[in-house]
């Protein structure tokens, strides 16, 4: 499997994205995007979540084995992909590549798994992923102030991803 690399912004988003305690039943997909050869350094995953009219994406480079209690992943925050990524597979326009749906569902504000109370998404934002191969819980730092191209660590809990 090729090393992974850098995605190609394909939609600009000014301001950060404003997630709201309560928000419930947005859509998440889970996406392996394969680079050209001749792309380097390669391909990676992408996951985007849906929230009003913009779809937040972060960019990752590994994905963190099943079940751990607690495991810190470096995270690239991408531009907002299209919607129409949730239910695409196949070749991407301008010779970048091809994506495929490794999972797909819904996520929610959740507690944090050391937390007995609700995570403000303002501050510390904690999100559940259920979905037809995945669940995980995953703590973000403020996404408000999480600029386009700029890397940080995320923390995941309970990461569960089947096999088809």
């Amino acid at each position: 499997m090729a090393k992974p690399s850098i995605v190609r912004e394909m939609m600009s988003f000014e301001d950060g994205p404003n997630f709201g305690v309560g928000e419930e039943n947005q859509r998440f997909v889970l996406l392996r995007h394969e680079l050209p050869r001749n792309d380097p350094p390669g391909s990676h995953w992408d996951l985007i979540l849906e929230f009003d009219s913009n779809n937040f994406t972060l960019q990752l480079l590994a994905l963190p084995p099943n079940c751990p209690p607690s495991l810190r992943l470096r995270a690239k925050r991408l531009a907002d992909h299209r919607s129409l990524y949730f239910t695409y597979e196949g070749p991407i326009s301008g010779d970048r590549g091809q994506v495929e749906r490794i999972a797909w569902g819904y996520w929610q504000t959740a507690i944090h798994p050391c937390a007995e109370t609700m995570v403000s998404l303002g501050q510390s934002n904690c999100i559940k992923l259920v979905g037809s191969r995945l669940t995980a819980t995953i703590q973000f730092p403020n996404i408000q102030s999480w600029r386009n191209g700029e890397e940080k660590l995320i923390e995941v809990h309970g990461w569960r991803l089947s096999s088809a």
